[in-house]
This record gives structure tokens, C-alpha cells and sequence, in this order.
């Protein structure tokens, strides 16, 4: 992730993805932009997540084509400590693993973890609290990737 300054105040109101770009964009609440997006990072050999030079040329390439101002921007910071996972059809899991009834688990957020965690939170307790996953959620299975190629 790289975060940049905002020196045209620009206003993003949404998660920016790009169809055809590995590229996410998001306004945090001061104004700061976060660049991230699907290009590769490396690890140490203590197994920790380091950035790659061409990541961030990549990702950086990636977000001044989409929003030419970015190219505007001063960096702040470059943070690898963590990766983004995606689902492959760009919708979070939210389940429980087959073997763990007692356990939900939710990944793949692509992303969007706390920009959705609040809507996500008031089915979560509801499941918690009940026993019965919402109806809400089904959409959100794992068991999506269960189904034949030829009923899709």
C-alpha cells in the first residue's frame, strides 16, 4: 500500500477498483490517498512481507493512468506488512468451515474489510447469538464454488 498526499483535494467517495488495472484506490478520512492493489510483494527470509520495487512502480503506474492528479502527490508512506486477499469472483467469504460448525470465518475481503464491517457486523452477531447464519449471508458462502461449471 502506499499512501500519498492530496494536494488538489480531490474527493473520492467510493473504493476505486479498475477493471482492468491491478488497482485499488481509497480515500482515508484526512484526505490521504491509499494506493494498493494486486501487483506481487516478496518476503524476507524470515518470512515477513516486504514491497518490491516493481510493485510499487507498477501499482504507482497503475493509479496516476486511472487519476492523472495522483501524479501530483508527494508520498507519505510505503506499508507491505500485510497482504490483500480477493475471492475469484471479488466477493468475501463468509462461512463456516466445514469440519468447525462452532467457527465463522471471514476472508477475502478484497479490500473492502472495514469499509462493509458494519453491515457485516449486525448479521455476524445475529448468527452468533441465534445459531442460524441470515439469510443475508448466503450469498456470501464458500459452498458458491461448490457448483458445476455447467450450472453457472
Amino acid at each position: 500500500m502506499m499512501f500519498v498526499t492530496n494536494p488538489n483535494g480531490k474527493t473520492i467517495n467510493h473504493l476505486l477498483g479498475h477493471a482492468h488495472r491491478k488497482l485499488s484506490v481509497k480515500q482515508i478520512p484526512d484526505g490521504t490517498l491509499m494506493l494498493s492493489g494486486g501487483h506481487s510483494v516478496a518476503h524476507t527470509p524470515q518470512g515477513r512481507w516486504k514491497g518490491s520495487l516493481s510493485s510499487i512502480v507498477l501499482g504507482l503506474t497503475d493509479a496516476i493512468a486511472t487519476l492523472p492528479f495522483i501524479d501530483e502527490s508527494s508520498f507519505l508512506k510505503v506499508d507491505a506488512s500485510r497482504v490483500e486477499t480477493c475471492a475469484v469472483d471479488g466477493i468475501p467469504i463468509v462461512d463456516t468451515p466445514a469440519a468447525l460448525h462452532n467457527t465463522i470465518h471471514g476472508f477475502a475481503w478484497t479490500g473492502h474489510g472495514f469499509a462493509i464491517a458494519l453491515g457485516f457486523a449486525k448479521y455476524l452477531a445475529e448468527w452468533i447469538v441465534s445459531g442460524e447464519r441470515p439469510q443475508a449471508l448466503d450469498v456470501y458462502s464458500g459452498k458458491r464454488f461448490h457448483a458445476s461449471f455447467s450450472s453457472r
